[in-house]
């Protein structure tokens, strides 16, 4: 009930310290939660993430990431494809950025082959926030599916990005990082990346 409390940010604060604390000792205690409860707290985490906070955006994508320790990726990428249904673009996304770090740390199979020609639309979309985040899914599946990712979305993607796609996760699969480098890139391009602007390009 709190976490729905907009009026009091410290409190909010508060509660998202303590679930990633509780998720952290769940993890510990080699937890899975059961779906009726993933079911309670992602669905109050998700409109959460079009908060305009950005110190509420860092520890938001830490919450989730770290969800997949104690709920299986592919139940909770189900959660934030849902989330990109909602009316809030913010919370749109988001939903796309966090799912882009749950297949860095659990890998393609979190999505099935339908909701990657989702994203194959995507990348293409007029929206320049959503096209280049949903890019974004699209090179963190390439580095482990290589060019067998643009086979799925041939159809679905215009050839210049299926271009553009090729030549970034060629890029990409030259150089991986360690998990510890990942994750300290990702906290950083949160607090550095910019909330939605719906006057951007």
């Amino acid at each position: 009930l709190r976490l729905w409390d907009n009026s009091n940010p410290q409190l909010m604060k508060e509660s998202l310290d303590y679930i990633f604390s509780l998720i952290l000792s769940l993890e510990a205690a080699q937890y899975t939660l059961l779906d009726f409860e993933a079911n309670i707290l992602i669905s109050c985490l998700i409109p959460k993430l079009g908060s305009s906070q950005q110190s509420f955006q860092v520890t938001l994508h830490k919450v989730f990431t770290k969800l997949t320790a104690i709920y299986p990726p592919q139940k909770l990428a189900v959660f934030l494809l849902h989330g990109m249904n909602s009316k809030n673009i913010q919370t749109r996304l988001e939903c796309i950025d966090v799912l882009a770090k749950v297949i860095q740390i659990s890998g393609p199979a979190v999505l099935t082959e339908k909701d990657i020609r989702i994203f194959g639309k995507l990348v293409g979309h007029a929206d320049h926030n959503i096209r280049t985040r949903s890019m974004q899914v699209m090179i963190e599946l390439g580095k482990h599916m290589g060019d067998n990712v643009l086979n799925i979305i041939q159809n679905d993607a215009p050839p210049q990005i299926l271009e553009e796609l090729h030549e970034k996760i060629q890029t990409s699969q030259d150089v991986q990082p360690n998990e510890d480098q990942m994750q300290e890139e990702f906290e950083e391009q949160q607090q550095q990346q910019p909330l939605y602007n719906p006057t951007s390009p």
